[in-house]
């Protein structure tokens, strides 16, 4: 099977994403500010697979870039330091989509839509519930249709919460 950024849809995707680029002022305005004038703009969006990993998979767009960051400056991505440097990125990113409200309702999203929800047993249900901030009394249909309501809903949008003391630090002669 080819990997999904490798399929006629998602190439298609990705050519008319770049085609808009091209077309849009922004482009427009990066040739005009070329000191040289030429038409050697990079690309945005980058290949294939990094637009798909950006829409998909951002844990894996982070590695992948690493990656081919470390390599770009000559280090060894598999060397014991570039691993662990690009493991904890990746779970510094994961930590931060986990506590993102729209990304926890479209993961629950995908699960409830994969029809597997007949399968979760109640504690299942009532943890999911629970991490949402659903009621998790009632039997195992009135939590799914509670589940499938908080997934409706619009995400609140996140605030930035991780400010220093010093942001808020009045400075004294």
């Amino acid at each position: 099977m080819a990997d999904p950024w490798q399929t006629p849809e998602w190439r298609a995707h990705c050519a008319s994403e770049r085609k808009r680029f091209r077309e849009g002022a922004c482009f427009k305005l990066m040739l005009d500010a070329s000191p040289s004038g030429e038409k050697g703009v990079v690309d945005v969006h980058g290949c294939d697979e990094e637009m798909w990993r950006a829409a998909h998979d951002p844990v894996g767009k982070v590695r992948l870039e690493l990656s081919r960051m470390a390599r770009k400056y000559g280090d060894d991505p598999s060397s014991p330091f570039m691993r662990e440097y690009i493991r904890r990125a990746c779970e510094a990113v994961q930590r931060e989509m986990e506590n993102d409200p729209a990304y926890r309702k479209r993961c629950l999203s995908k699960q409830l839509d994969d029809g597997n929800v007949d399968a979760w047993s109640l504690k299942e249900l009532k943890a999911a519930c629970k991490s949402s901030g659903v009621p998790i009394s009632g039997t195992k249909s009135k939590l799914v249709e509670r589940l499938r309501a908080w997934v409706e809903e619009p995400a609140p949008k996140r605030l930035h919460t991780e400010l220093s003391e010093t942001d808020f630090t009045a400075e004294t002669d």
